[in-house]
């Protein structure tokens, strides 16, 4: 509906952005993050919107930050939570070796 320019597709997708950059904008002032990865089916099949998403993004010390898109699709939650326990694994390792 959005590449047949229907306006209520539209209107929900700038919603969409407008409610991710807040979000982000939060994220970064609160975490303190480098960098974020988004996952996101619809931000990959319509890559136009992040610069529109950058755009957004409300205060002016996120415009410092990088943030990108993840090539990992569908894999991602499995291998981020694979990551993180063997990072804890090998941390209690190290803590009784």
């Amino acid at each position: 509906m959005v590449r047949k320019q229907n306006p209520t597709a539209l209107g929900i997708l700038d919603t969409y952005i407008r409610n991710l950059a807040i979000g982000l904008s939060n994220i970064i002032f609160f975490v303190n993050c480098e960098m974020i990865i988004l996952n996101s089916h619809l931000i990959q099949s319509l890559p136009y919107l992040m610069p529109e998403i950058m755009k957004d993004i409300v205060l002016p010390i996120t415009h410092t930050q990088e943030i990108l898109i993840s090539t990992l699709g569908n894999e991602a939650p499995i291998l981020g939570a694979s990551l993180k326990a063997i990072e804890e694994f090998f941390e209690i390792l190290s803590a009784h070796g």
